[in-house]
C-alpha cells in the first residue's frame, strides 16, 4: 500500500475538504477531455512525480498569456467518429467529416499558439510535435464539401460529368411536364400545377378520379385520397435514365466520402492522442484558472517543513470573486521540530477554515494543480491526508456526534503511514471535557510520534497546555479584536487564544442578567486564566499593529525611493542625451571646419605657403583635441556608473563579454579606470565596465575581439588606407583618421602605407613620431601587414 503512487485518502476525507468541488470549478474552464481527466485527477504520493507535473505545468504557465490565452474549450468529441473510422469499409457522413475538421482545426491553431515558445517549454514541445493536424484532411474536406454538408459537383472529374448529364436530364423532364400541365385537355384533370418527386421519379399531382385522361402510371396516392402521383407515359424513359443517374452520383459521392473517411485512418493512435489532449486540456484549464485567481505553483519537497504564504481557501477565493469580495489568507509555518499545531480561538473565527484550508491546498499541490498561495508556500508530500472536520453525527447507523469522531480516528491511530496529514476539528469534544481532554492529550501524543504534521482544533484549556510541556507541539491562535469583539481570521503564530464565548454572547444579544450568573458560576482559576489570555492577546493585537504600522511605513519609504530613483535615471538620461546632442553638434563644426581647410589648402601652390599652413593648422588641430578633451569629456553623473558604484578593489568585467578584473583606480572627472586583468594594467572609459556579480572568477586578459565589440566605431574607423596617395593628402588624411580614433577611445590604429620604404612610407613614420596623439608606434605582425603597415597606439 505504501509503495503506490497514489495518495491515501478516505472518501470522507475528499468530502470533508471538498476537494471535488474544487475540480469541478476548474473544470469549467476545460473541454470535453479535458473535464473527463479532471474528474478522475488524484493527489499522488510520490514528491518526484508531483514535480513532473509542476514542471509541465509551469511550461503552460511562462507562455499561457504570450500565446494568446489558447484552449481546448470547444474541442468535439470525437470517439463516436473513430469507432466508425476503425470499421473497415465504413463511410462517415458529410456532418461527421466537419466535424473532424473543427477537432483538428482546434489542434492545431494550439500548436500554431504554442510553437513559437517551443524552447521554453521541452515537455510540451515533444506532445506538440506529435499532434497530428491533419493540415491536407482539412483542406480536402474544404475543397469537396459545403458548410451544409453537400459534396461539390466539383469534387472530381466523374462526378462532375455525372452532375452536368443529370442536371440537362433534370431540365428536358421538367420542360416536358411543364408542357403537359400546360395543355388544355389537360388542365382539368391536374390537381396542382406543380412539379413533384415519388420514389425519385419526376411525376404529376392528378385528380384521382380524372386519371384515366392522363396515359400515365399511377406510383402513388396522396393521404387524403383525393389525388394521384402519376408518371406520364412521355417521360417513363427519360425517368428511367434520371434515376440510373441519381445511383451513380450517390456511388461517386459516396466513393468521395470513403476516401475522406481513409484520410483519417492514418492517424496511428487515437487513444494516444486523446490522452494528451485530455491532459493538455486540463492544464489549459488550469492556467486560466491561475490567472483568475493569482494561483501559483509551489514547491513540495521531501523534508517535514510546512510553509503557507498568503494562502486563501480556494472556495472561499472563488466565493469572493463572484461577490467581489476579499478572503484574509492564512499564513502558517511548521519547521521539521514542530509536529503538532493546535489551533485555538474564538467561535466563528476561522479555525476550522483554517484547518480545511491546509488540507485543500495539500490535495491540490499533490494533484498538480495551482493554488491560491504566495510564493514563498513549502510544502512536505504526505503520503497519507485523514480528516475529521464537522459534525459527523450518522443517525442512519445510530452514531453519536462523539462515537462518530472515535469512528474517524481510529484509521489516523492504525494506519502504518509514511508521512501522514492528520486534521482534527474540536478534538475532545461532544463527550465530558474531563474525559475528552484526557482522550485528546492521548490521541495526540500517539500521533506526534507518526512521521507528518498533525493540526488540531480545540477550546479545552487542558490540550492547549500542552504546547507549554511537551517538545514538538506548538500552538496558534485566530486573532480577535478586542475593542470590537469580532474575529479578525489572521492566524497569530505562537498564542493562545480564549474561546471568548461570553463575551460573543454578549455580542449577540444574550441577556446580561444570564451571563452575570455565568461569569459568578465559573471557577476563579479559570477566571484567572481568561483574564491572562486576555491580556496577551491585547498585547498581541498592538504588537501586530505597530509591526502592520511599520510594514506600511517601509512599504510607503520604499514606493517613494523608487519614485526618486527613477526620477533621477529619467534626469539622467535627459541630460546624456542633451550632452551626446551637443557633443556631435561640436564635432560636425569641427569636421566642417576640416574640410573647409583641406579645400584651401588644395589651391595653395606655393610650398612654403603650404609649409607655413600645415604647421599652423597642426598647433590648433593639437589645441583644438586638448580643448576638446576638457570640454566634451562627460560629466562623472553622466558616465554609464556613478562614480559612487566603483571602488578600488571591486570585482568588474566587460560589457558584453566574459573578461573579469579587478578595479585598481578610478578618475571620476575623466570617467576612465585602470583595471588589473592577470599580470597587465589597462586603463578603459567607465562606460566599457560593468560590477562582476559573481566576483569570484578569475580575471582574464581583454582579448582584441572583447575590445573591438565594446567599441563603437566601424572597422574602417580602426584603419586606414594611404596607398596611392600624393604625400600632403596621405598626411591629411592620416590625421582625419587619428582625429576619429581619438575621439571613439580607440587604442590602436593601423595605418596601411606599402612595402616599398619611398616617400610615403617614409613621412608617415616621421609625422606619426611627432604627433600629439600617438604614443608609440610599432610594424604590423605578419598577420596584420607586416612592412606594409604600421600599428599606431594612441595616447588614452
Amino acid at each position: 500500500m505504501l509503495s503506490k503512487p497514489i495518495l491515501a485518502c478516505p472518501n470522507w476525507t475528499y468530502r470533508s475538504l471538498e476537494y471535488r468541488a474544487v475540480l469541478r470549478h476548474i473544470a469549467g474552464w476545460a473541454g470535453f477531455y479535458g473535464r473527463r481527466y479532471l474528474r478522475r485527477l488524484r493527489p499522488l504520493a510520490d514528491w518526484r512525480r508531483i514535480r513532473r507535473r509542476q514542471v509541465v505545468l509551469e511550461e503552460i504557465l511562462r507562455t499561457y498569456e504570450r500565446a494568446g490565452r489558447p484552449s481546448l474549450r470547444f474541442l468535439p468529441d470525437l470517439r463516436a467518429i473513430v469507432r466508425t473510422v476503425r470499421l473497415e469499409g465504413a463511410c462517415l457522413t458529410p456532418e461527421e467529416l466537419w466535424t473532424a475538421v473543427a477537432f483538428f482545426d482546434q489542434v492545431d491553431a494550439l500548436v500554431r499558439a504554442f510553437w513559437p515558445y517551443r524552447a521554453e517549454m521541452p515537455h510540451v514541445a515533444r506532445w506538440l510535435a506529435d499532434f497530428p493536424t491533419m493540415t491536407e484532411f482539412r483542406s480536402r474536406v474544404r475543397s469537396v464539401l459545403t458548410p451544409s454538408g453537400e459534396v461539390l459537383e466539383t469534387a472530381t472529374p466523374e462526378l462532375q460529368r455525372i452532375s452536368r448529364s443529370w442536371r440537362q436530364l433534370r431540365e428536358q423532364i421538367e420542360h416536358r411536364l411543364k408542357a403537359l400541365i400546360g395543355k388544355p385537355d389537360y388542365a382539368s384533370a391536374i390537381q396542382e400545377p406543380i412539379l413533384t418527386q415519388r420514389d425519385h421519379r419526376w411525376v404529376l399531382l392528378v385528380k384521382a378520379d380524372q386519371q384515366h385522361r392522363i396515359p400515365g402510371i399511377v406510383l402513388g396516392m396522396s393521404g387524403s385520397g383525393a389525388s394521384v402521383y402519376l408518371e406520364p407515359l412521355e417521360v417513363v424513359e427519360l425517368n428511367n435514365r434520371y434515376v440510373l443517374l441519381e445511383e451513380e452520383r450517390r456511388a461517386e459521392v459516396q466513393r468521395v466520402l470513403r476516401h475522406l473517411t481513409d484520410d483519417l485512418r492514418a492517424v496511428s493512435d487515437w487513444p494516444r492522442l486523446f490522452r494528451r489532449l485530455a491532459r493538455l486540456d486540463a492544464l489549459l484549464a488550469m492556467a486560466a484558472y491561475a490567472q483568475a485567481y493569482e494561483a501559483t505553483v509551489p514547491r513540495v519537497e521531501d523534508a517535514e517543513r510546512l510553509v503557507l504564504d498568503q494562502a486563501r481557501h480556494p472556495l472561499l477565493a472563488i466565493q469572493a470573486r463572484t461577490r467581489r469580495q476579499t478572503v484574509v489568507p492564512l499564513d502558517l509555518e511548521m519547521d521539521d521540530r514542530a509536529k503538532v499545531l493546535i489551533i485555538t480561538g474564538p467561535n466563528a473565527g476561522g479555525k476550522t477554515v483554517a484547518l480545511k484550508t491546509v488540507g485543500l491546498i495539500v490535495l491540490m499541490v499533490q494533484a498538480g494543480l495551482p493554488i491560491p498561495a504566495g510564493a514563498g508556500t513549502r510544502l512536505p508530500c504526505f503520503s497519507h491526508v485523514m480528516a475529521d472536520i464537522g459534525d459527523q453525527q450518522d443517525l442512519a447507523q445510530n452514531l453519536s456526534t462523539f462515537a462518530s469522531h472515535v469512528r474517524r480516528l481510529i484509521p489516523m491511530l492504525t494506519t502504518p503511514v509514511r508521512r501522514g496529514l492528520f486534521l482534527i476539528d474540536e478534538l475532545g469534544t461532544g463527550t465530558d471535557p474531563v474525559e475528552g481532554a484526557a482522550l485528546g492529550m492521548a490521541v495526540l501524543r500517539h500521533l506526534r510520534n507518526q512521521p507528518g504534521k498533525v493540526l488540531v482544533v480545540t477550546h479545552l484549556t487542558s490540550i492547549k497546555l500542552m504546547a507549554l510541556q511537551e517538545a514538538g507541539v506548538i500552538t496558534a491562535s485566530m486573532e480577535f479584536a478586542p475593542e470590537t469583539l469580532a474575529p479578525t481570521f489572521r492566524l497569530i503564530p505562537h498564542a493562545f487564544g480564549a474561546s471568548h464565548a461570553l463575551d460573543i454572547a454578549r455580542r449577540y444579544g444574550l441577556p446580561e442578567a444570564i451571563l452575570e450568573e455565568a461569569y459568578r458560576a465559573l471557577d476563579p482559576s479559570h477566571l484567572q486564566w481568561m483574564e491572562l489570555v486576555r491580556r496577551l492577546e491585547e498585547t498581541q493585537h498592538a504588537v501586530e499593529e505597530q509591526r502592520a504600522a511599520v510594514e506600511r511605513e517601509r512599504q510607503e519609504q520604499a514606493r517613494r525611493y523608487q519614485a526618486l530613483l527613477q526620477q533621477l535615471e529619467q534626469t539622467r538620461a535627459a541630460l546624456t542625451q542633451e550632452w551626446q546632442a551637443w557633443k556631435q553638434r561640436v564635432q560636425r563644426w569641427w569636421e566642417e571646419r576640416q574640410q573647409e581647410w583641406l579645400a584651401f589648402f588644395h589651391e595653395v601652390q606655393d610650398p612654403a605657403v603650404r609649409q607655413a599652413l600645415r604647421e599652423r593648422f597642426q598647433a590648433v588641430r593639437r589645441q583644438f583635441l586638448q580643448e576638446e578633451a576638457d570640454v566634451l569629456r562627460p560629466p562623472p553623473t553622466l558616465a554609464a556608473g556613478r562614480p559612487a558604484d566603483w571602488s578600488a578593489g571591486m570585482a568588474v568585467r566587460l560589457r558584453n563579454a566574459s573578461t573579469t578584473g579587478t578595479l585598481e583606480t578610478v578618475d571620476s572627472e575623466r570617467a576612465v579606470a585602470v583595471v588589473r586583468f592577470r599580470d597587465k594594467r589597462l586603463q578603459v572609459p567607465l562606460s566599457w565596465l560593468e560590477p562582476d556579480p559573481g566576483g569570484s572568477a578569475s580575471p582574464a586578459v581583454p582579448t582584441p575581439e572583447d575590445v573591438n565589440r565594446l567599441a563603437t566605431a566601424s572597422p574602417a574607423d580602426r584603419e586606414v588606407y594611404l596607398l596611392g596617395l600624393h604625400v600632403p593628402d596621405a598626411l591629411d588624411r592620416l590625421d582625419q583618421a587619428l582625429d576619429r580614433a581619438y575621439r571613439q577611445g580607440l587604442q590602436r590604429l593601423r595605418v596601411i602605407h606599402g612595402y616599398r620604404p619611398g616617400r610615403l612610407k617614409q613621412a608617415v613614420l616621421e609625422h606619426l613620431r611627432h604627433h600629439p596623439m600617438v604614443e608609440r608606434v610599432e610594424p604590423a605582425p605578419p598577420q596584420e601587414g607586416g612592412p606594409g603597415a604600421t600599428i599606431v597606439f594612441l595616447r588614452q
